[in-house]
């Protein structure tokens, strides 16, 4: 079990501060102090470095990994018990993107919540390297990952592969050639380059921030053809970048399952898609959890409904 002692220490690496760590036990930093000092004995090593800032030590890193392991089965046995004695009621955290979730979130809840309906479930909006570092923290269950990769500590089930599409206001100058006609959504696909798209009067380009898996795919492509697009916005929220699409004419790379989602790109007779002729790579949607994680039977079946929704439904129907 965690004591507080444990407590006061997972606490005291998320603020590193001992005030403010201090006033979230309801203890003075004097016992606080007092708490940590009596873990470093217990271990024989120093936990945190104090100056010039509080920092965790390589020796306090390792132990909060295992207290965090040691909590996931504390609150999944109490979750699990709790079911086994009252029914399923409690709490799920999912990772999500934000677009994805205006899609998807309707069709999980819609297959989820007549087996358990008195569950709460709380969906955290991020990018995949965000949700991944939540993961690991404790304070998601599972997410929505995008060319996530396996590790001892993770477990990636793909369950879906996606092209990356260009999105281009419709009046724009760049028509390219037409590739072929969706059926279902009626929309003409045109086929473009990043070469003429890097044209001197080529379009404005409105990208996502640093860090994300989408631009790692296409900037990949970019250095690979010695390719230089023209770039001045930046921002990983797919709402406000096709919105700036259609406001200012910006070009917008996006992914398939959001280009043909419900209300997306494909169905605005306003916009106008495209496949990039350079672009190969597709990117994996997977499930991602915690591998060392017994999950109670209500979270286990909420990764089922999240699974389902590919298997029954992908997003380019």
């Amino acid at each position: 079990m965690i004591n507080n002692g444990d407590s006061a220490f997972l606490i005291l690496c998320e603020e590193l501060n001992f005030t403010r760590a201090a006033e979230r036990c309801f203890m003075t930093q004097q016992e606080l102090s007092s708490h940590i000092k009596k873990l470093e004995e217990q271990y024989g090593t120093k936990l945190f470095l104090r100056k010039p800032n509080v920092e965790l030590s390589e020796s306090g890193n390792a132990l909060r990994l295992a207290l965090l392991k040691k909590k996931y089965i504390e609150d999944d046995l109490i979750q699990t018990i709790r079911e086994i004695n009252n029914g399923s009621i409690g709490k799920i955290h999912f990772g999500i993107n934000g677009k994805r979730a205006a899609y998807l979130a309707p069709k999980i809840l819609k297959s989820y919540f007549p087996k358990f309906s008195k569950m709460e479930i709380h969906f955290t909006i991020g990018d995949t390297e965000k949700l991944i570092r939540e993961l690991r923290e404790g304070r998601i269950d599972g997410l929505l990952g995008v060319n996530a990769v396996p590790t001892s500590d993770l477990k990636v089930e793909p369950l879906f592969h996606e092209k990356i599409l260009l999105v281009l206001r419709d009046n724009t100058a760049f028509h390219g050639e037409v590739s072929h006609h969706d059926n279902n959504t009626g929309k003409v696909t045109g086929e473009i380059s990043l070469a003429e798209l890097a044209a001197p009067n080529g379009p404005v380009f409105v990208r996502n921030e640093e860090g994300s898996t989408l631009n790692e795919v296409i900037d990949r492509v970019l250095v690979t053809h010695n390719i230089s697009l023209n770039a001045q916005t930046f921002i990983s929220d797919y709402n406000v970048q096709l919105s700036l699409c259609k406001s200012l004419g910006l070009a917008v790379f996006c992914p398939e399952s959001i280009v043909f989602a419900e209300n997306g790109p494909a169905e605005d007779p306003a916009l106008r898609l495209y496949d990039i002729l350079e672009v190969k790579d597709r990117m994996t949607i997977s499930l991602v959890t915690n591998a060392s994680r017994y999950y109670p039977e209500s979270v286990k079946v909420f990764f089922s409904a999240v699974k389902d929704i590919f298997r029954q439904d992908t997003p380019t129907k």
